[in-house]
């Protein structure tokens, strides 16, 4: 993922900085301590119906819905290819 709707700037990736909080009160953990209480470390993945937009590196743009791109795998392991980090 090269770009993504957020509210700043920047997101902050759950791989570098794992999820320990719930912020929107939906039981699952969905942000960082480092985004000063920003739900979602900054990112917007509910602001196009429940989704985002992203633009992945083989540049292609598409709509990710918010549980598709924000689910984990492991405790600090992202489903979505889309974190992918080498």
């Amino acid at each position: 993922m090269i770009f993504v709707d957020t509210l700043i700037h920047y997101v902050y990736s759950p791989l570098i900085h794992p999820f320990t909080r719930d912020t929107d009160g939906d039981k699952l953990l969905d942000s960082s301590a480092v985004d000063a209480g920003i739900a979602y470390n900054d990112a917007r993945p509910t602001v196009h119906s429940v989704g985002a937009n992203i633009t992945a590196a083989d540049g292609h743009v598409e709509r990710i819905p918010f549980r598709a791109l924000w689910r984990m795998s492991g405790p600090t392991d992202m489903a979505s290819q889309f974190w992918y980090m080498e």
